[in-house]
């Protein structure tokens, strides 16, 4: 065993060290080095992995991870800046129930509960990127909460007049959004300079670590804007892993889960595969 191997042993749980490496080691490396792309997310292991086993091959940072830890780290900003008022409302709301609160403590809770209401019902606008449902154009609907007429668009805006740093950590998760959905592989490195600098000045909290990530994968993220099939315009991603993962999690809650393993193997099978029927052969095309 060389160095990387050691490397990855070092890396890796014990329970799937062994499983892992034979797994790979019985593919011969001629066949290895013909991979040409592998894409993951943000795991080290993958990477280590990869860089042994497949030689040849360029390293891709799955951009819809990274979207997804930024959309986690906006929530966090969200709950910190809901509960600040949730301490406000149950410290103000008793001296309401008891008649003694007073005329600017009770303007204070009313604000209160109203931004609470809307980071606590809206918070999905946060991560939301339809461009039709963000329409200011839209037509309004009048939300007794707040007694106004309002469309989502403006329901995202007051909701980030609320907080400087909640507007903040929204508009660097928007910046990398928008260098995923504008960039190429030539102007892709440039951009992502400038938002490295700008999460690393960031003065929230939860935004300005993901600067140490982003550096840290800068290469593979680079990356992941090289076309891998020119007819179609495609870049590589994990979604159909993604999707094949979330299938079979899902036949797994639906079933309650299997005690024998031939029976989910081939529930699997015959769920994922399109051409898979219940027949012992395959329906020839004829239809004889």
């Amino acid at each position: 065993m060389d160095y990387l191997d050691k490397k990855i042993v070092d890396v890796l749980p014990s329970r799937r060290k062994y499983d892992l490496l034979n797994y790979f080691m019985l593919i011969p490396l001629e066949e290895r080095k013909k991979v040409k792309y592998v894409s993951f997310d943000m795991w080290e292991t993958y990477r280590i992995v990869t860089k042994h086993v497949f030689p040849e091959a360029c390293c891709i940072a799955d951009h819809y991870h990274i979207i997804q830890e930024l959309n986690r780290r906006v929530d966090r900003v969200r709950i910190r800046v809901q509960n600040r008022f949730r301490k406000t409302i149950n410290t103000l709301k008793p001296k309401n129930n008891n008649k003694t609160i007073t005329p600017e403590e009770l303007i204070e809770l009313e604000e209160a509960s109203r931004y609470y209401y809307v980071l606590k019902k809206f918070n999905w606008l946060l991560a939301s990127t339809n461009k039709k449902i963000l329409d200011v154009n839209v037509e309004r609907r009048f939300n007794h909460r707040l007694n106004r007429y309002l469309n989502y668009s403006e329901i995202l805006a007051y909701m980030l007049a609320i907080d400087d740093e909640l507007e903040e950590a929204f508009y660097l998760r928007n910046d990398v959004t928008y260098f995923y959905d504008h960039c190429t592989y030539d102007t892709a490195k440039k951009q992502l300079e400038k938002i490295i600098i700008d999460f690393r000045s960031s003065t929230v909290a939860e935004m300005s670590p993901f600067a140490n990530t982003l550096t840290n994968w800068k290469k593979e993220i680079i990356n992941s804007f090289i076309i891998v099939d020119d007819k179609a315009n495609r870049k590589m991603n994990t979604a159909i892993v993604e999707n094949r993962n979330k299938s079979i999690k899902l036949l797994k809650h639906a079933s309650n889960g299997y005690l024998n393993w031939e029976r989910f193997r081939n529930r699997i099978l015959y769920t994922l595969n399109e051409d898979t029927t219940f027949y012992y052969t395959s329906i020839r095309k004829d239809g004889k």
